[in-house]
Parts: structure tokens; C-alpha cells; sequence
């Protein structure tokens, strides 16, 4: 009988050793790599340095000089050049940037019948649409409006009227930070001629 009991015991303890034994075979226990551990993982799969504190798009600007208007942009922009098949067309610039997918728009229309910021076509279609919301324009010495796209996508946009010309400048992309930021960076140079 004694032995019988030890038997027992000696299978229990052998039980509970093996069961313990495949746990920590299946669930290893839980420690946090290192940076250093992480970026040499990272860096031996990707087969290239890892790069990860570095911000998205460089901080060098180019400028952009125009007949009604200047303006600096980043130097990582794609400048493409936009049809100018209206004759109320007097310029147009735009540009993407591809990490972060941002797209810009810049154009300058004849406005010879309404020096009304408000008669606008752009303008009134924000203003009499849900899916705007005005928002305070910066401080300007000409008349101005911004507007912030609040359903269906990510926009924000400013509009202009000075001697004679209605302005725009719209910037639209997949990240509402991305789209503010570079929104406010673009207007603190947006200069009218």
C-alpha cells in the first residue's frame, strides 16, 4: 500500500513536471525586446538600415514664384502642371507628396464681376453645403475664408479676393494632422502679387 501511494505521488509530481515543462514550450515567458534587439531583428529581415524616428518628409522648402503669387512648399513635392483650359484660369500650381499622400492645389481666376468673396462659385458651394465647415481664416489684409471638409474625405481650404482675382489654395489627403499641418505651413507663405 505504501508503495502504491508513492507511485502516486511520484506520478502527480512527474504529471504536473511535464505539464509545466509543455506550457513553457508553448507560452515562453514574456519579456520586452530591447531597441537594440528590435532594430538588429529589423534590420537583418529588411536587409537595410531601419529608420524609425525619422519624420516622414524632410523640413527644405523651394519656393514657387508666380505672376499672383508666391509660395514655398516642400522640396519632396511632385509638381505636376494642371490644365489651364478655362480662359478665367490665370495660374495654376500643384503638387502631391507621396508619404504622406497629401495633394495640393493653388489657383488664380479672373473675378471682374464680383469683388465678393461670397459670389465666389467655390466659395458658395462650401458655404451652402453640409459637408464644410467655415473655420477662421488667418489674419489677411485682403478678404478671405477657410473652410475644413467635414464628411466624405480630408480637405481644408482657403479662399481669397484681391484685385480682382478670387484665389485658392486646397489641400487634401487621407490624414486630418497631415492636412492641417501642411495647410498652415503653405498659408504663413502664401503670398498674393
Amino acid at each position: 500500500m505504501k508503495t502504491a501511494v508513492i507511485l502516486f505521488f511520484f506520478f502527480v509530481c512527474l504529471s504536473i513536471g511535464g505539464w509545466a515543462f509543455l506550457r513553457t514550450l508553448h507560452q515562453p515567458m514574456h519579456s520586452e525586446l530591447s531597441e537594440k534587439m528590435k532594430r538588429d531583428t529589423f534590420t537583418k529581415v529588411l536587409g537595410r538600415e531601419l529608420k524609425l524616428n525619422e519624420p516622414l518628409q524632410n523640413n527644405s522648402v523651394t519656393s514657387y514664384s508666380g505672376e499672383y503669387f508666391t509660395l514655398q512648399y516642400p522640396t519632396t513635392a511632385q509638381v505636376y502642371t494642371p490644365s489651364t483650359s478655362s480662359p478665367a484660369l490665370k495660374e495654376a500650381f500643384s503638387f502631391t507628396l507621396p508619404l504622406p499622400h497629401l495633394l495640393v492645389s493653388v489657383q488664380v481666376k479672373d473675378a471682374p464681376d464680383s469683388q465678393v468673396l461670397s459670389d465666389a462659385s467655390d466659395v458658395t458651394l462650401r458655404l451652402h453645403s453640409d459637408v464644410y465647415q467655415k473655420t477662421t481664416p488667418p489674419n489677411t489684409p485682403y478678404e478671405s475664408i477657410s473652410f475644413l471638409k467635414i464628411k466624405n474625405g480630408v480637405e481644408e481650404s482657403f479662399f481669397a479676393v484681391f484685385q480682382k482675382h478670387e484665389y485658392s489654395l486646397v489641400v487634401s489627403g487621407s490624414s486630418q494632422e497631415k492636412v492641417h499641418t501642411l495647410f498652415l505651413e503653405l498659408l504663413r507663405s502664401f503670398t498674393l502679387l
